[in-house]
């Protein structure tokens, strides 16, 4: 997210996650230029900025980079951060490190913040032991009442930091392939290792798991815990396994090789129902992940 703030007096940025992105400079989630005196207000709050990557080096600001003081007098803008998580080793208390960086902190306030790792089940959606549930505050300008998902906030005794608000009680998966919940370019040589995670959310009981893969042509198949993949119908994919609903995380439920793998898109799918029929419930949590073989 790239903002020009010099024709504006206030900036307000609040329960956001950003999460595995890029940029060539500055600036790997956020960069803010155009600011110049204190006038100018920076509010930050309830955000998560993780693993978020800047290509200048130094002190690029990975996940947040702030220009303060754009005509160099001395009065930068006043700069907000409240109730953020950021990866490890943010140094909140000078505003000025690798994943941190305003270049002129003398108008910089901060608290409450933390410096971890968010603990996502799946690409956004909170595990039951994020650091973030109930560690936001709902006095935060622009303050939302609901989340991504349109889920009421808070849930808990405070709202949580980031776009999602937990939800104990409610049936989450989650899916990593190589590690990552995000699209990615695999070469033939490389390793294939799925892993899942499962929040049961207190439904207790039985239910069918499905993991299945759409393959270059449009073709699907099923997997069969612990080793097995077999042609199935894309519309209808066989269950994996059937049995009782429990707390999963990223366990590794396969490992292999690309190699003798066609070139081409692959999207990898993880569903889990609380019902136990062989049959994919159209209210199952599901989530995928894409990645290319070339």
């Amino acid at each position: 997210l790239y903002v020009n703030q010099s024709a504006s007096n206030s900036f307000i940025l609040t329960n956001n996650t950003f999460y595995n992105n890029r940029a060539e400079e500055y600036g790997g989630a956020v960069y803010i230029s155009g600011a110049f005196d204190h006038e100018q207000v920076l509010n930050f709050y309830n955000n998560i900025f993780f693993e978020n990557l800047a290509e200048a080096g130094g002190a690029d600001g990975d996940e947040l980079y702030i220009r303060t003081d754009g005509d160099h007098d001395g009065d930068p803008a006043t700069v907000n951060i409240y109730y953020n998580l950021f990866s490890p080793w943010a140094n909140f208390t000078s505003g000025q490190s690798q994943e941190l960086y305003l270049t002129d902190p003398a108008n910089y306030f901060q608290d409450h913040n933390l410096s971890s790792d968010p603990l996502f089940i799946d690409l956004y959606h909170l595990a039951p032991t994020s650091p973030c549930i109930d560690a936001a505050s709902d006095l935060a300008p622009a303050f939302p009442n609901e989340d991504f998902d349109g889920d009421p906030r808070p849930q808990g005794e405070a709202p949580d930091i980031g776009a999602d608000e937990f939800r104990s009680g409610q049936l989450e998966v989650g899916l990593r392939v190589n590690g990552s919940h995000c699209p990615l370019v695999l070469h033939p040589d490389y390793p294939l290792v799925i892993s899942v995670s499962l929040e049961p959310g207190g439904t207790g009981g039985e239910g069918d798991y499905f993991l299945w893969a759409e393959i270059p042509g449009g073709s699907c198949y099923c997997f069969s815990y612990p080793m097995s993949w077999f042609p199935c119908a894309c519309a209808s994919p066989s269950p994996t396994y059937q049995g009782s609903l429990f707390f999963l995380s990223d366990v590794e439920v396969f490992s292999g090789s690309c190699a003798g793998l066609p070139l081409g898109s692959y999207t990898i799918h993880f569903a889990v129902d609380s019902v136990k029929d062989g049959g994919l419930s159209a209210d199952a949590a599901q989530d995928s992940v894409t990645f290319e073989i070339r």
